[in-house]
């Protein structure tokens, strides 16, 4: 019993509420073959099937005027239970069968025959049509047999797949449509008898051996950068699918305009030993930088100078943070010198009591980390305005805290990187634009997305746009005024002037950028002027971003603030293994992680087309026990495991 003011929901089993009248239920779905499918060659599995109905066609006197084949699939699962009294709308999504089917209106299918009957293009009436009537071609008929492959879903889950027919009966001339304004789901149809039935994806096989090293975008398998390039079994070059260190490290990828591909890593000075600081730490840090590039002349990997391409030869062409829990502190001197190929940077630290105090205080909780950060990173030049320069070039190094005296468990810390080009595809993004024109030249900004979250990084930059290349003209750089708006989401008639927060006594109402130049700037630094310690945007909000470029040209963003996270993470699944002589063991196992960093091929490139690509890194660290033996554990070899959302594995 229930009070007659509470509603009851329709019941997702039951059909529209119509007279009753036969709708050919002969008209039963039947199986043909079912059979599982795997493909070693382009690496997908999936299942086949064939569907079949008796042979059926309407005429004047059938009930129905239409005939439409009708399929359905969806993961089986069970509402869970609730402690609280929970009232909803009817779970239709649980019921087996499809219900409440809606077919289009008879006039837009009219209209579509006779758009057909003024231009019949390339149809041909394959029979004479003397005597059979204008709309001989357009009878229904039920189809004799379908066959569907279903691939793409993820192995082992099971499923409800149904197939049916949806039945619309016969009008008025003027029928009551449902929806007045969508003319094709606008009327009320049956259903025939479903066929519903189980289905189960099976795992795919073993990920396909990989195209050429220059055609990520087709690529499965991980790979750790184009510099990386090693010799197949066949003698053709292909790309590296990890790259394991023996030390914690950090790696990069960086690329020049003339082809010519980075992979930088950086790591202490006598490996995990140089990154290790305590109480009786002396200030000094040693980092040793290694470059491997390879470009159009350089086929495999090759050792080089990457002072150049991370512009340390430039004054302050390195900027050093150390994190001593909450503390951050910076080097008063850096020294950048050479051994061999390897660039070696010293970094000192002044106020060496103070953080030796710290070091002190320090428990195996603290967090400890070196930050490096390169504002002359491939050629970047850094702006007046303290924005930083997109994208930023930055490594972290974890440090270790020395244990002094005291008696630890021997660990030693390794380090594997790789990136994955099937994420990459994903992480890719469409670009907020809008282009305004003076008397001769044509003006563009973009922001790489058109959605963020109120914590997200804004990548922004404008610029004259070249008519033959249709991106950024370099020789253009005079700046812009840029300034900020809010529309509330709960007043979208109204707007509020914005400021951007740099620094807790500096807050911009107006900043200026560089043409051809991107910049960052994050979301949550944008202040209402009245409520300045307060971040102003909010889910459901519209950030406005106004450029004003010349006299005549004056530019306007708008994107959303979302509450979904804009970086999803990959569909893939990661495993560590480290096997050690004749003993295997899983080091990590990642679900759904998220990348360590993103980089961009070609920033600036992408937003003026306004299609942002993005490339996912990632560099874990883990740790393993310590060899009593100084010279090692024997033989040791790691492997990185990948299987992606079909069941396609990436093995050893």
């Amino acid at each position: 019993m229930i009070p007659l003011t509470t509603p009851i929901g329709a019941s997702p089993a039951l059909g529209w509420p119509m007279a009753t009248q036969p709708l050919a239920p002969h008209l039963a779905a039947s199986f043909g073959p079912d059979r599982a499918v795997q493909a070693p060659e382009p690496g997908f599995s999936g299942r086949g099937q064939s569907i079949t109905w008796p042979t059926h066609a309407l005429n004047a006197q059938s009930p129905t005027d239409s005939i439409f084949a009708s399929f359905g699939q969806h993961v089986v699962y069970e509402r869970g239970q609730t402690p609280f009294a929970h009232d909803g709308p009817a779970a239709r999504h649980l019921a087996p069968a499809p219900t409440r089917r809606r077919a289009p209106d008879p006039a837009l299918t009219q209209t579509l025959l006779e758009r057909r009957d003024a231009d019949p293009g390339d149809i041909k009436p394959p029979v004479p049509t003397k005597g059979l009537g204008r709309d001989w071609a357009a009878q229904a008929l039920t189809p004799a047999r379908i066959n569907r492959l279903t691939i793409g879903r993820r192995p082992g889950a099971m499923e409800v797949s149904t197939a049916s027919l949806t039945l619309a009966g016969r009008q008025p001339e003027r029928p009551v449509l449902l929806d007045g304004g969508w003319p094709g789901t606008g009327r009320p149809a049956d259903t025939a008898p479903v066929l519903s039935h189980a289905l189960r994806t099976p795992r795919s096989t073993v990920l396909p051996p990989d195209p050429e090293p220059n055609h990520l975008e087709r690529r499965r398998r991980t790979y750790l950068s184009r510099a990386d390039v090693g010799e197949a079994a066949d003698g053709k070059p292909k790309l590296l699918p990890f790259e394991p260190f023996d030390d914690p490290r950090d790696v990069i990828r960086l690329s020049e305009d003339n082809g010519t591909f980075w992979r930088i890593d950086a790591g202490g000075e006598g490996g995990a030993a140089g990154l290790r600081i305590g109480p009786a730490w002396q200030g000094t840090l040693r980092i040793r930088l290694m470059g491997h590039f390879t470009g159009p002349v350089h086929p495999l990997r090759t050792l080089g100078d990457p002072r150049g391409i991370l512009g340390l030869h430039r004054d302050r062409g390195l900027i050093g943070q150390l994190a001593i829990g909450h503390l951050i502190t910076q080097p008063n001197q850096v020294d950048v010198g050479m051994d061999g190929l390897a660039v070696i940077m010293t970094l000192t630290f002044p106020n060496i009591d103070s953080l030796q105090e710290r070091l002190a205080e320090a428990t195996a909780d603290t967090h400890l980390s070196l930050t490096l950060k390169f504002p002359h990173a491939a050629g970047a030049e850094p702006l007046d305005n303290d924005l930083d320069v997109a994208p930023a070039v930055s490594m972290d190094l974890p440090l270790t805290l020395d244990p002094g005296g005291r008696r630890v468990v021997r660990t030693r810390t390794r380090t594997i990187a790789f990136g994955d080009p099937a994420y990459d595809r994903v992480l890719a993004s469409q670009a907020a634009l809008d282009s305004d024109r003076d008397d001769t030249d044509e003006f563009r900004a973009a922001a790489d997305r058109r959605e963020y979250n109120s914590d997200s990084t804004m990548l922004l930059a404008f610029g004259q746009i070249d008519p033959v290349e249709d991106v950024f003209d370099v020789t253009y750089t005079a700046p812009a005024a840029v300034t900020f708006q809010r529309v509330p989401f709960a007043a979208p008639g109204t707007t509020q002037e914005l400021e951007l927060k740099l620094s807790p006594d500096t807050s911009l109402a107006q900043v200026s950028i560089n043409a051809h130049t991107a910049v960052r700037l994050r979301l949550a630094d944008l202040r209402v002027a009245t409520a300045p310690e307060d971040a102003a945007l909010s889910a459901g909000d519209t950030l406005i971003i106004n450029l004003a470029v010349k006299e005549k040209v004056s530019l306007t963003l708008r994107v959303r603030v979302v509450a979904a996270p804009v970086i999803a993470p990959p569909a893939s699944v990661y495993s560590v293994i480290e096997t050690v002589e004749t003993t295997a063991r899983t080091r990590l196992h990642a679900p759904g992680s998220l990348p360590t960093r993103i980089e961009f091929p070609d920033l600036l490139q992408d937003l003026a087309r306004g299609h942002v690509r993005r490339d996912a890194l990632f560099v874990w660290h883990f740790a393993t026990p310590a060899p009593i033996n100084p010279e090692g554990n024997g033989d040791r070899r790691t492997d990185l495991i990948k299987l992606d959302r079909s069941g396609g594995g990436q093995l050893p």
